[in-house]
């Protein structure tokens, strides 16, 4: 189920669908309910079907946005990675080119393990996707120096686009007495971001944002909608949200950045 640019994982009644191409980063295409068996050639089609059409006053070709957004492939919004050679003038933003990747499917937990590197940069990106048999996506990220020089890294952030049509996001707010009080808004143009620098486990609730159609509710019921949660495991800086770019495609991310 893997060719040299595409990448299937299926557990627990759901599936995601990575690809990636010569002028296309690391992306996912599919996330949510099982697409089944598909081959090689049914893989290409829905990278095929899915893929943007380019917006007036725009950049001339449609990139997906990837695991790690970039400034460098017209992401306006919050980049993915952020970081300079250390001592030095202010550095080019990163654009990751796909280098490989690796997969394990025959295990419990589907893995597959997606290299990217910037060789002017000298800095080589894993991004690490599981998908357990409950269907739980996991993502996680691991950033290599490979020059002489050290690389400060700003941020590092996670993104998972959101299937369907996302219109509200749900959190989880109070203090003490008043703990895990919901509260909804719509999600419009722009970014909606919760940041916490609580390292130790406070008294205050998590705040995980969780997003999905308008007036879902706390239980997903047929013809009511679809949610997503999500929630950050490395936790000395947190930083979440959501976010919807001008074109109108909705983008959940979660993040962890420490400084």
């Amino acid at each position: 189920m893997t060719t040299d640019r595409t990448v299937l994982l299926r557990r627990g009644g759901c599936s995601v669908l990575i690809a990636a191409g010569p002028a296309q980063p690391w992306c996912v295409v599919h996330w949510g309910s099982d697409l089944g068996d598909l081959d090689d050639q049914a893989q290409a089609a829905v990278v095929a079907v899915t893929a943007r059409p380019v917006p007036p006053s725009s950049l001339d070709r449609a990139v997906r946005v990837g695991l790690v957004p970039e400034a460098a492939r017209g992401w306006t919004g919050r980049p993915g990675l952020s970081g300079h050679p250390a001592g030095a003038a202010p550095a080019p933003a990163p654009l990751l080119r796909p280098a490989g990747c690796d997969v394990a499917l025959d295990t419990p937990t589907a893995t597959c393990h997606l290299h990217s590197s910037d060789d002017q940069l000298e800095v080589r990106l894993t991004s690490t996707v599981e998908l357990g048999p409950e269907g739980v996506v996991r993502v996680r990220h691991e950033l290599v120096n490979r020059g002489e020089r050290a690389y400060v890294v700003d941020a590092l952030l996670p993104c998972l686009p959101l299937a369907g049509p996302a219109t509200e996001v749900l959190d989880l707010t109070g203090r003490w007495c008043r703990e895990r009080s919901p509260q909804r808004r719509l999600l419009h143009q722009g970014a909606w971001v919760r940041d916490s620098r609580l390292a130790a486990r406070p008294h205050r609730p998590r705040r995980d944002p969780a997003d999905g159609g308008r007036h879902a509710g706390f239980r997903v019921r047929p013809r009511r909608g679809v949610g997503h949660a999500r929630r950050v495991e490395w936790r000395p800086h947190r930083l979440g949200g959501a976010a919807a770019n001008r074109r109108g495609s909705a983008r959940r991310r979660r993040a962890a950045r420490a400084k």
